[in-house]
């Protein structure tokens, strides 16, 4: 794989090329050293960002308050439809090839090459409840710890 950017010293501000590394949020990184040590190569990998998920929120909250918006029972349903439609981010491993897994971790589904967790703003009731920063966060973290489990259970790839 190779590698698109240069880094700076944070010291100097010198310009290095290394060209034998890839840049991974530190999060994700110990996930794809594992799947890529193991054989399951990957391509792409993000995790989801929690900032679109509450902008979303917050427009449709504003939207109502400032009364430009009027939830009932005869568009509830086709608001939360265009909510669920838009208001995801994922955790996503694009892996180089098609892989078969015995299991996935909980919440997580694969299509193809693609692994990917949805993390979701609204509540999962009947009216239009958003989850909260910290329920966002929680829910991300957890998403991240089972993908961890997970890809340390694997056995290794002897393709």
């Amino acid at each position: 794989m190779n590698n698109k950017y240069k880094f700076l010293n944070n010291k100097t501000f010198d310009i290095k090329d290394i060209d034998d590394v890839i840049p991974i949020e530190n999060e994700m990184v110990d996930i794809i050293s594992i799947l890529n040590k193991k054989g399951y190569y990957t391509e792409v990998y993000s995790r989801a960002k929690l900032s679109s998920l509450l902008l979303i929120s917050y427009l449709i909250n504003n939207l109502i308050d400032k009364k430009l918006l009027n939830i009932d029972e005869s568009n509830k349903d086709k608001i939360k439809e265009v909510i669920n439609q838009n208001d995801y981010e994922a955790t996503i491993i694009i892996f180089k090839e098609e892989y078969k897994f015995a299991n996935l971790p909980k919440g997580f589904n694969l299509i193809g090459k693609d692994l990917y967790y949805n993390l979701s703003v609204l509540k999962d009731t009947e009216e239009i409840k958003f989850k909260s920063l910290s329920e966002l966060d929680e829910e991300s973290k957890n998403s991240i710890k089972l993908l961890k489990e997970w890809v340390s259970s694997l056995d290794n790839n002897n393709k």
